[in-house]
């Protein structure tokens, strides 16, 4: 029941919700930002290194169908310059002119056959040996008069309606007229299911004049293998000519219809745009984000592959959502991990909140308690010191009244001493009597003398009254300890508590002197009254000796009524009565002026007292402060 009671105070004070905010605020948002930052660096990492991966991945496969050019032209230039090609070119050309036959007939025949076994062999060999699907030869009419496996392209004439439109046949009229290598580029020619595209060459005779043309179909199946190569980790991989058409796709490899396929996409306009003179080199080391054909968000690179004349696009396309499944796993994690720890940093600063808080407005309520004890103890001793001063100033009154009638009986005296001068004679009869009567004087004077000896104790007591304080050192103490306690919270409050802390001192050197001058007044009281009441019991002792001695004196002037004139016998023990009489009243005066001095210190307890109880009361203003603040 208390944990929910200090648990609901928890929430309630002001103090407890700006701790649990303040503490919100310093561990959250460093958390926020830390796991931001990391997050934002650990996703630019990823990218970078997906990237790296596309791209290093793009430039291998671009660096193996460049290397495959490579060697596909290196074998294309040896077979166009090289003498065998020549000399079988020209066998055939000549073998055709001489037959007058046409060229199908030609094809197969006993001439062409000849020129095959003995000048076709080694180029046979070396199209076995180098894997290529074929080699042609085509004389300057555009007959192919010779095919190394004995293809559809043999005994075809690319002039022919058939072939005409074909881009073999076109690139074979350029190769002619320039003089220089060509690139038919890929295409399907008619009456085949295959895709080709053949690199042409002019051959020159013995004399140097052009006789004819070679061609060697690209590998299509080994450029398709590479293409195709990896597609898991590279999505889409195809090649697009200048015209936006495909050339070669790895989703679509055994599809000659992808030729008339368009691809306009943002990635293939970029392309486009490097191929202009002056163009920035965007290249394969950047990334693009775009739709493709079908609409998907994909990341797109290129880069560009040249064969012979013609230019060709490699393009790579892969689905965003591969590229970037690794950063939303990261993200969703991150996620997760700044949750579970604001939760933890939130539970902490609840538990950090509540040690400080709770125990703080117990401590507030424990001291608001003790200085309401503390104004109701100060109210009691203002009403005793009151009472201490009423008492006092009522000894002062009556031993005043001692003194006003000792003053007359010495004044008294002194008159019977005038008149005893003249009595001197009648002494010897009333000796006996007069002894009764300074019997009984002398006891009156004792009697006096143990009031002044009692009255001199009291005086010498107030001398003792700070020994006397045991009584209240104890709740003196308590508040020294309470003041104590109250500035160590303070100064675990931090700012807030530094006027609690100044208020808590004070208390603790008001405690201190409140202590010493609640004691005094405690041990003066019981010494006061204790002397009082000696001296009430001495004094009615004394009035009953002076009674007797009034009684005595009585019977001295009825028996020395005529003797007056002669009782000088008894003028030296009236003086010496009269002496004893101011002596005791100079006693008195004596201690007269002691309870006077009395009197003045318990006013200055009072005042004291009245002083701490106004201290307490600003205590307890600056304690109810606090609470209302926590």
């Amino acid at each position: 029941m208390s944990d929910k009671k200090h648990i609901f105070s928890l929430w309630q004070s002001q103090l407890g919700v700006r701790l649990l905010v303040l503490f919100m605020l310093m561990a959250v948002i460093p958390l926020g930002i830390s796991g931001f930052l990391g997050y934002r660096s650990s996703v630019s990492a990823i990218n970078d290194l997906a990237r790296d991966k596309i791209t290093s991945l793009i430039e291998l496969k671009v660096k193996n169908i460049s290397t495959l050019i490579q060697f596909y032209e290196q074998d294309m230039k040896y077979l166009a310059t090289g003498e065998t090609t020549s000399r079988a070119m020209q066998g055939f050309v000549d073998a055709y002119q001489k037959s007058g036959k046409s060229l199908d007939n030609f094809i197969g025949s006993y001439s062409w056959a000849e020129v095959r076994e003995e000048r076709a062999a080694d180029i046979k060999r070396f199209i076995s040996e180098h894997a290529y699907a074929d080699m042609l030869l085509i004389d300057l009419d555009g007959n192919v008069l010779y095919s190394a496996n004995d293809g559809a392209l043999q005994g075809q004439n690319l002039q022919s309606d058939s072939y005409r439109n074909t881009r073999l046949a076109k690139a074979a009229l350029q190769s002619l007229d320039t003089g220089q290598q060509r690139f038919s580029d890929f295409e399907q020619l008619p009456g085949q299911s295959s895709v080709s595209g053949f690199l042409l060459w002019v051959v020159i005779g013995s004399y140097g004049e052009k006789i004819g043309l070679v061609a060697l179909p690209f590998p299509y199946e080994k450029l398709t293998e590479l293409i195709a190569k990896q597609e898991s980790q590279l999505g889409e991989t195809f090649l697009l000519g200048t015209d936006k058409l495909l050339r070669v796709s790895s989703a679509q490899a055994d599809d000659a219809s992808m030729l008339k396929q368009k691809i306009d996409t943002r990635v293939v306009n970029v392309w486009l745009d490097s191929l202009k003179p002056q163009a920035s080199d965007v290249g394969s080391r950047n990334l693009l984000h775009y739709g493709n054909a079908s609409g998907e968000a994909v990341v797109g690179a290129f880069a560009s592959l040249t064969i012979a004349d013609k230019t060709l696009g490699f393009f790579n396309e892969i689905p965003q959502q591969i590229i970037y499944q690794s950063t939303q796993t990261l993200t969703e994690q991150v996620v997760f991990t700044l949750l579970v720890t604001i939760v933890v940093a939130m539970f902490i600063v609840w538990l950090l909140a509540r040690s400080i808080s709770l125990p703080l407005i117990a401590g507030m309520s424990d001291i608001s308690a003790a200085t309401t004890q503390i104004d109701a103890t100060m109210q009691q001793q203002v009403l005793n010191s009151q009472n201490q001063v009423g008492a006092v100033n009522e000894i002062t009154a009556s031993i005043n009244q001692l003194e006003s009638s000792a003053r007359q009986t010495s004044e008294q005296a002194g008159s019977v001493s005038a008149d005893t001068l003249a009595g001197r004679k009648l002494v010897d009869q009333g000796n006996a009597k007069i002894k009764k009567t300074a019997d009984g004087m002398q006891q009156m004077r004792e009697k006096m003398q143990d009031i002044s000896r009692q009255i001199e104790v009291l005086s010498g007591q107030t001398g003792e009254i700070s020994k006397v304080a045991k009584m209240v050192l104890e709740l003196a103490n308590q508040t020294k300890l309470l003041a104590l306690n109250a500035a160590v919270e303070a100064v675990r409050a931090g700012e807030q508590g530094k006027g609690f802390s100044v208020v808590a001192n004070e208390i603790g050197a008001l405690s201190e002197e409140s202590k010493k001058s609640a004691e005094k007044i405690g041990k003066l009281l019981m010494t006061i009254h204790q002397s009082m009441e000696a001296a009430v019991i001495i004094t009615r002792d004394g009035k009953q000796s002076i009674d007797e001695g009034a009684r005595l004196t009585d019977d001295i002037v009825d028996l020395f009524g005529d003797l007056a004139k002669t009782f000088m016998a008894t003028s030296e023990n009236i003086e010496q009565i009269v002496l004893n009489v101011k002596q005791e009243s100079e006693s008195v005066g004596q201690v007269f002026e002691s309870m006077s001095l009395v009197n003045n210190s318990q006013q200055d307890n009072l005042q004291e007292i009245n002083q701490a109880k106004e201290s307490i009361s600003s205590l307890q203003k600056v304690v109810q402060r606090i609470k209302s603040m926590v």
